[in-house]
């Protein structure tokens, strides 16, 4: 009888193949995860000199749902935000402003693609709570434990 035998070294890397599998598994879950867009967040989303109008901005306003009003004053975007906003972390109230400063700046930027003083106010229940300029970035202001309803007494 012919008995065939498998050499040691085929076993040895049988043995070594779930292992490498499990690995090249992990290594593609882990690029996969990895991922992800390379803008910042405040810069996703910029708009070129004059393409942003007064009324899309009104419009965007209008049917953005953490908006109670807004106003218009002069280089000054006044945006009165309601509870959800108030509410969300604060990285999203600053994605948020910072896309209100976006538009804002577009529509006020003359041919020459400058514009001095553009601010955007963020107001709730009339006090100021933040604002984005161009020179500071998001500017959240602090309130007082008292005056958000958290009393110690």
């Amino acid at each position: 009888m012919n008995d065939i035998r498998e050499p040691d070294s085929f076993k040895a890397v049988s043995g070594l193949r779930p292992v490498l599998r499990l690995m090249m598994i992990a290594a593609l879950m882990l690029t996969a995860a990895c991922g992800g867009e390379s803008l910042p967040g405040a810069q996703a989303t910029l708009y070129p000199a004059g393409s942003v109008s007064d009324e899309a901005i009104e419009k965007t306003l209008k049917f953005d749902a953490r908006v109670e009003s807004h106003e218009f004053d002069g280089n000054k975007l006044v945006v009165e935000v309601n509870q959800a906003w108030i509410q969300a972390p604060p990285g999203m109230q600053a994605r948020a402003a910072g896309e209100w400063y976006n538009m804002w700046q577009s529509a006020r930027k003359g041919e020459d693609g400058q514009a001095q003083g553009i601010e955007v106010v963020i107001k709730y229940e009339g006090d100021e709570v933040g604002k984005w300029t161009g020179e500071h970035g998001y500017q959240p202001v602090e309130r007082m434990k008292d005056e958000a309803g958290e009393s110690g007494s």
